[in-house]
């Protein structure tokens, strides 16, 4: 026995499952999406930290560097080799050089510390400059010291002469 309205009761039950579908697919889209962005953005998120964190370490292992240079440029003043501390200072600075111009894209601090090297470079160019001078004022004053003990020879020996001729007529 089939009722008056099977037809119509049979089209609104297919529409409901129809409806029914596509609310359940919509629902599963928007879940399935709601889990795949998290997890790209947790992928971006970890290639980013990672950056970070190697900017990190490369900002420390500059940081030590750096300070070993300075170490290295206060005691030029009270070491006696000069040239074995100089070659270290200058290989130093162009080793960091090196590693700025590899790390180049992954440096945000990048002019920094290119500005860094280039004053300790200048730095150590004007304790050198310093030194020359300190140097040359120490070999003109022996210069100096020997071109006032050849004056005073020279006035010795033409007093002696003077001596001889006036002792001689």
């Amino acid at each position: 026995m089939k009722s008056i309205n099977y037809a119509e009761r049979q089209r609104a039950f297919l529409k409901f499952l129809l409806f029914f579908v596509i609310t359940i697919a919509v629902v599963i889209v928007a879940v399935l999406f709601s889990v795949q962005v998290p997890l790209k953005e947790n992928k971006q998120f970890k290639g980013q930290m990672m950056v970070m964190v190697n900017e990190k370490d490369f900002l420390a292992s500059f940081e030590n560097n750096v300070q070993q240079i300075t170490n290295l440029l206060y005691s030029l003043d009270t070491v006696k080799n000069y040239n074995a501390t100089d070659v270290a200072i200058d290989s130093k600075i162009d080793d960091l050089y090196k590693q700025l111009q590899v790390e180049k894209d992954t440096i945000s601090a990048k002019n920094l510390c290119m500005l860094i090297l280039d004053n300790l470079s200048n730095y150590h160019k004007a304790k050198q400059d310093s030194r020359n001078r300190d140097n040359n004022a120490a070999t003109i004053q022996q210069l100096n010291d020997k071109v006032s003990e050849y004056r005073k020879a020279w006035t010795d020996c033409l007093n002696g002469r003077a001596a001889k001729a006036s002792s001689g007529n």
